[in-house]
């Protein structure tokens, strides 16, 4: 599926298995183009939600306040405090291949987590308005 407009284009392709989802996007005012995949895994609804996130950092301070805690959890227990939420924030965690471990949605500014895996480090990614906030957790 190809959609055009004066500002440019969005094409979107669905994988043979229905398990990966491929956008481009391109601007007629800049010759750059920017590529995305989203993994359908386990998807039950016909609305699939794209996050674009920043390429420029890891970290943005923008939400200060914003917290992990006890990172190294012993017991896989996080906390997560999001002074800036606003609205409910989907949040993942992630192994270090990439592998997506763990996703729920944060409703409040101060969430208990329950991550109960083996030691190691993972990724935890929050996603609130159009900002993501990475962290890497650690599981002692």
């Amino acid at each position: 599926m190809t959609v055009l407009n004066a500002a440019g284009f969005l094409t979107a392709s669905i994988s043979q298995a229905y398990d990966k989802l491929t956008f481009t996007f391109a601007s007629n005012s800049t010759p750059s183009r920017r590529t995305g995949i989203v993994y359908i895994i386990g998807c039950k609804t016909d609305t699939i939600v794209v996050i674009q996130e920043s390429a420029v950092s890891v970290h943005d301070l923008s939400c200060p306040g914003l917290t992990i805690y006890p990172n190294p959890s012993k017991d896989g227990r996080f906390f997560i405090s999001i002074p800036c939420l606003e609205e409910k924030s989907m949040i993942t965690i992630q192994d270090l291949s990439g592998k997506i471990l763990y996703k729920g949605w944060l409703r409040e500014k101060r969430e208990e987590v329950k991550f109960i895996h083996q030691r190691g480090f993972y990724i935890l990614r929050v996603f609130n308005r159009e900002k993501c906030y990475t962290f890497k957790i650690l599981i002692s």
